[in-house]
């Protein structure tokens, strides 16, 4: 049976009787402690068995929408139009591409689904990582901060509500919003593959020349879908990082004023009579 001590590969030959037994006390004191491990996490740590605890509830439709949208892109891309179906070809490829393959940098169904395996638990702070990205809130974080602002937030403002934690999540509850999202944008896509006409033998003097025959309603509907997968993606995503700034922002500052409202006899008198701004000798 694997233990904790048995990860320790322990294989010293103690003949001088280094290693010595607990004393009594020792181990009343030890006894007396509140258990740190329920069994399974006792057994899950003796077996390095310790990932795979949480799921991200919008990976698979983010990425469904990642991939869809490149699918259309493609098309999008190609498709010439024609008269005033050009201009609004464009438009889709340009919003698809902010989904899916931008050249403008990260995009927004990507930073999505890296944000929200973040905040998870999917993926845990990594203290190697570039510091942009382990100052953002990640599950351990976020409910750390969140915890320690629920009894402050209902002291002060009568809050009796989770808000302060869930608020760092919104992004995982958007899944059903991006299922209609998706399924919209997956009929698009056999609409669109299947309006595509393409003339032209190929050869010299007659290159292939991809049109669709798509109307104009359907083109702005595909043009109006992919912009509400962004706005989703990343308002949810900036949502969640602000308020999450906004929350860590305000802790800082709680212990900057409870920490002068704490004053001992000795720093109340330097406050009063030496270093203390009018600003604050007006408050105490």
């Amino acid at each position: 049976m694997a233990t904790l001590f048995s990860r320790l590969n322990y294989t010293f030959t103690d003949p001088n009787s280094v290693i010595s037994p607990l004393s009594n006390n020792v181990k009343r004191t030890l006894d007396g402690m509140p258990k740190m491990l329920e069994p399974w996490q006792a057994e899950d740590l003796a077996t390095s068995n310790t990932g795979g605890y949480f799921v991200n509830p919008c990976a698979n439709i983010t990425t469904n929408i990642w991939t869809t949208s490149n699918t259309l892109v493609s098309v999008a891309n190609n498709v010439q139009g024609s008269g005033n179906l050009t201009g609004l070809w464009t438009q889709i490829h340009t919003t698809l591409s902010y989904i899916s393959n931008s050249s403008t940098g990260n995009t927004q169904a990507g930073d999505f689904l890296a944000h929200t395996n973040r905040i998870s638990g999917v993926t845990s702070i990594d203290v190697s990582a570039d510091q942009g990205v382990a100052n953002l809130p990640h599950y351990e974080t976020a409910t750390q901060t969140g915890k320690a602002l629920i009894s402050l937030i209902y002291q002060t403002d009568g809050i009796s509500n989770n808000a302060p934690i869930m608020g760092n999540f919104t992004s995982l509850f958007v899944a059903n919003d991006l299922i209609v999202i998706y399924n919209t944008m997956a009929t698009y896509a056999n609409i669109v593959n299947n309006s595509v006409v393409i003339t032209g033998s190929g050869g010299p003097g007659d290159p292939f020349i991809i049109t669709s025959n798509l109307t104009y309603n359907v083109v702005n509907s595909i043009a109006t879908t992919a912009n509400s997968a962004n706005s989703i993606f990343y308002e949810r995503r900036v949502h969640d990082e602000q308020f999450f700034k906004n929350s860590s922002d305000l802790l800082i500052d709680y212990k900057k004023v409870r920490g002068i409202g704490n004053s001992g006899q000795a720093e109340s008198y330097l406050i009063e009579n030496f270093i203390g701004s009018n600003k604050l000798l007006s408050r105490l």
